[in-house]
C-alpha cells in the first residue's frame, strides 16, 4: 500500500489533480475593458493608450474610452455568446458565406456518408478504420471528431504506411506543432524541408483534431478526404475542417465517417418521412442541431462569466485608489480572487443552496444594463428547466490539465565592436582579371576561398583539408577584409560579407567573389565590352538559397549577368557546390547537388538518383572515422553546422535541407 500511495502522491496527483487555493479569473468579457478602470494598466501607459482608443470612437463608460480591440471571425454561429460589450459587425456583402460553404457539402461528390462500425455495429479499431480508408482510395484524414484515441500522431502515421503500401510517406503534426514527414524507413523531417511540400499526392496526410483549423496544405486538385464526426460536434468546427481542402467547391471532396454513437444520434435527428441512405444532408441537419444544443449548454457559463465581469468592474470603480493604498488594494484583491479548491460535497451535493451575492451597480449605467440583461437570460434558462449556479465552476466535469511552462527568452548576441577597414581603390589585378579572364600569378589581390575559410574561427576550430583548397573559387582581399584586427588578432567571423557578386571566367573556368564596391567599379567596364568578341568574364549576381524557391532562381547562376551569358551556358556543378558551402546556402537541388556535397565533404551516400524524390538519406554522423580520405574537414558535419550558424547569424536553420544534413 505504501508503494501505491507513493505513486499516487508523487506521480499521479501532482500532474492530474493539481489545484490552488485561490485563482484569478479573466474571460472574453475583459477584452474590451475601458482603460481608465483597468487595474492592470499603470497611469503612464493609460495616458499613452487613451489617445488611439479615443480615435477609434468606441463606446464610452464614465468618460473613459473603450480599449482599442479589433478581431475577425469568419463565422457568426456563436454571436449570441459574445460578451455584451463586444459587437460583431457582419459585412452585408459576406452574409451569404455561411450558406455557401454548406452548399459545398451538399454537392454530389460530397454526399457520401459511412458509419465506422463492423457488421455487429461495434466500433472499428484505428487500424481497421485505416484499412477502410485505403479500400476507398482516401489518403487524407481530417479528424475533426477526435476519433483517433489509441494512437498518437506519429504512431498513426506509421500504421497508415503499413496499411497503404503504395504511399511513399506520411504527413502529420509532431509534438513541436510543426508538420513533419515520416518515410517508410522510419526517418522523419520537417515537411518544409522535404520534397513533398508541393507534392502531397504521393503521401497519406493526417490532421488531428487540434490542427483541423488554421492549417494550409497544398493537396492535389482531385484529393478526397475523410472527415470524422464526434459527439457534440458543431457546424462551425466541421466546416473549418472541411475547408482544409481549399478547392472543395471545385474539384476536391470529403466523405463523412461517424462512429456508432454519432451514427445513432444522426438517425435520431433524421426527419420523419425521409427515406434512403444517410448522406451529407442528414449530417448537416445533425450539425445544426448540435450547434444549437451547444449554444444552449454554454449559456449558464456565459451568464456566470458575465456576472463575474460586472462584479470586477464595479470593484475596480469602487477601489480606484488600490494602486496607491495598501489596505484598499488588499480589499480589492479579495474581490478578484475566487476559490479554486472545492470539496466533493461542494461540487456534487444534491439540492445544494448557493447564496448569490448581489451586484451593486448604482452609478454605472452600462454595468447596470449588463446585469439586467444577464438576469433576464438566467430567468429564461430557469424557465426551460436548466439551472444556473452563481459560482464559476459549472464545468467541474471537464478534463483539466495544469502544464508547467518554461519561458525561454531568445537573446541576440551582438557582435563585438570593431573598426571598419578603409575602402581601397579597385586593385589592378582584379581589373586585369575582369579584362582577360586570367588571375595574375602570385597576385596578392585574391585568395582561394577555402584558404580564407581556413583562417576563420570556425576553420581554425575544425580544420579544412588541403584537398578543399584546390577549388577554382577565389575571393578578393577587399571582400575578405571587413574590419581592422584587434590586438588579440582573433578572427571576426560575425563580420563576414554575404556573397552577392561573382566574376566568372569562361577562359580559365575560374570564379572570383568580389565586394559590392568592386562590382560597382567593374560594371561600366563590363558593359562596354566589344559586342563582336566573346567576353572574357561575366559578372554574376548571387544570393545563397535560404528558401526552396531561391534554388531555381540563384543556384543556377543565371539570374542576371553582365554581359549576358550564352543561352546554352550551364554553371559547373563544382562551382555551385563550393559557392553554396562558402556562402552558407540552406537549400539545394537534391538530384545534382546532394551527391556533389557529399563528395566534397567526404561523406558516404548510398542512394540512386531515382530515389531522391522519395527520401533524402541525410548522413547523421560527425565522427572522424566516417569521413573518407580527402574529406573536406576532419569533422565535416560539425564544421558545416558551425559555419551555417555564422552565415545565418543565429537564425534557426534546423528545418532546412542543410540543417537536416547536419543532423
Amino acid at each position: 500500500m505504501a508503494v501505491v500511495n507513493f505513486f499516487l502522491n508523487h506521480i499521479v496527483f501532482p500532474r492530474h489533480a493539481k489545484t490552488f487555493d485561490q485563482k484569478l479569473v479573466s474571460s472574453g468579457w475583459d477584452i474590451a475593458t475601458p482603460l481608465r478602470t483597468s487595474k492592470i494598466i499603470v497611469d503612464n501607459s493609460t495616458k499613452e493608450n487613451q489617445q488611439p482608443a479615443a480615435a477609434s470612437r468606441g463606446p464610452r463608460t464614465g468618460g473613459a474610452p473603450t480599449a482599442l480591440t479589433v478581431g475577425f471571425s469568419g463565422t457568426n454561429d456563436n454571436k449570441t455568446l459574445l460578451p455584451l460589450n463586444v459587437v460583431q459587425n457582419d459585412l452585408p456583402g459576406l452574409s451569404y458565406t455561411n450558406a455557401e460553404v454548406l452548399t459545398y457539402l451538399l454537392q454530389t461528390r460530397n454526399r457520401r456518408y459511412v458509419p465506422v462500425q463492423d457488421s455487429s455495429g461495434r466500433r472499428l479499431t484505428e487500424e481497421a478504420f485505416l484499412r477502410m480508408l485505403k479500400n476507398q482510395g482516401i489518403r487524407m484524414l481530417l479528424d475533426a471528431g477526435a476519433q483517433i484515441l489509441e494512437l498518437d500522431n506519429i504512431a498513426l502515421a506509421k500504421t497508415w504506411l503499413t496499411v497503404d503500401p503504395e504511399a511513399e510517406a506520411a504527413v502529420f503534426f509532431g509534438e513541436d506543432e510543426r508538420a513533419r514527414v515520416i518515410y517508410r524507413d522510419g526517418k522523419t523531417q520537417p515537411l518544409a524541408a522535404s520534397p513533398y511540400l508541393d507534392n502531397l499526392g504521393a503521401c497519406v496526410v493526417y490532421l488531428d483534431e487540434a490542427h483541423t483549423r488554421g492549417v494550409d496544405l497544398k493537396m492535389p486538385p482531385q484529393a478526397v478526404a475523410a472527415l470524422t464526426l464526434g459527439v457534440m460536434q458543431t457546424k462551425d468546427h466541421t466546416v473549418q475542417a472541411a475547408m482544409r481542402l481549399r478547392q472543395l467547391a471545385i474539384s476536391q471532396s470529403v466523405i463523412f465517417f461517424a462512429p456508432p454513437e454519432v451514427h445513432q444520434s444522426i438517425l435520431n435527428t433524421r426527419r420523419e418521412g425521409r427515406m434512403g441512405l444517410l448522406d451529407s444532408h442528414d449530417v448537416i441537419n445533425w450539425l445544426l442541431e448540435q450547434t444549437c444544443s451547444n449554444i444552449k449548454q454554454l449559456q449558464p457559463l456565459y451568464v456566470s462569466q458575465g456576472l463575474e465581469f460586472c462584479r470586477r468592474r464595479v470593484a475596480a470603480q469602487r477601489y480606484e485608489n488600490s494602486n496607491y493604498d495598501a489596505g484598499e488594494s488588499k480589499t480589492y484583491l479579495k474581490v478578484l480572487q475566487q476559490p479554486e479548491r472545492y470539496s466533493l460535497e461542494e461540487l456534487y451535493a444534491p439540492d445544494r443552496k448557493i447564496k448569490v451575492s448581489t451586484i451593486d451597480s448604482s452609478g454605472n449605467a452600462e454595468i447596470a444594463g449588463y446585469v439586467r440583461r444577464l438576469n433576464m437570460i438566467k430567468n429564461d434558462i430557469r424557465d426551460t428547466g436548466d439551472t444556473v449556479q452563481a459560482l464559476a465552476h459549472q464545468e467541474v466535469e471537464q478534463e483539466r490539465e495544469v502544464a508547467i511552462e518554461v519561458e525561454t527568452v531568445r537573446e541576440i548576441k551582438k557582435p563585438r565592436h570593431a573598426q571598419a577597414c578603409s575602402q581601397p581603390p579597385l586593385h589592378r589585378d582584379t581589373r586585369l582579371f575582369a579584362e582577360t579572364g586570367r588571375l595574375a600569378a602570385g597576385s596578392h589581390a585574391c585568395i582561394q576561398a577555402f584558404v580564407a575559410l581556413r583562417q576563420t574561427a570556425v576553420g581554425r576550430r575544425f580544420g579544412i583539408s588541403d584537398s578543399a583548397t584546390e577549388s577554382q573559387l577565389y575571393i578578393t582581399q577587399d571582400f575578405h577584409q571587413t574590419v581592422i584586427p584587434d590586438p588579440t588578432n582573433l578572427p571576426r567571423d560575425e563580420y563576414s560579407r554575404p556573397v552577392h557578386w561573382i566574376l566568372w571566367s569562361p577562359v580559365t573556368s575560374t570564379a572570383l567573389i568580389i565586394s559590392d564596391h568592386e562590382a560597382n567599379a567593374l560594371i561600366p567596364l563590363l558593359r562596354h565590352t566589344s559586342p563582336t568578341a566573346a567576353p572574357k568574364t561575366h559578372l554574376l549576381t548571387y544570393s545563397a538559397p535560404i528558401t526552396k524557391p531561391m534554388v531555381q532562381t540563384f543556384d543556377t547562376l543565371t539570374f542576371f549577368s553582365i554581359p549576358p551569358l550564352p543561352t546554352a551556358w550551364r554553371a559547373p556543378a563544382w562551382l555551385i557546390r563550393d559557392l553554396g558551402i562558402f556562402a552558407g546556402r540552406t537549400y539545394f537541388d537534391p538530384e545534382t547537388q546532394y551527391p556533389a556535397v557529399c563528395d566534397a565533404l567526404g561523406l558516404p551516400y548510398t542512394i540512386s538518383l531515382s530515389d531522391l524524390d522519395q527520401a533524402m538519406p541525410f548522413p547523421s554522423s560527425t565522427n572522424d572515422a566516417d569521413a573518407e580520405n580527402g574529406a573536406f574537414s576532419p569533422s565535416p558535419l560539425a564544421f558545416l553546422q558551425a559555419w551555417l550558424a555564422v552565415r545565418r547569424q543565429g537564425r534557426d536553420f534546423s528545418s532546412t535541407m542543410m540543417g537536416e544534413m547536419c543532423g
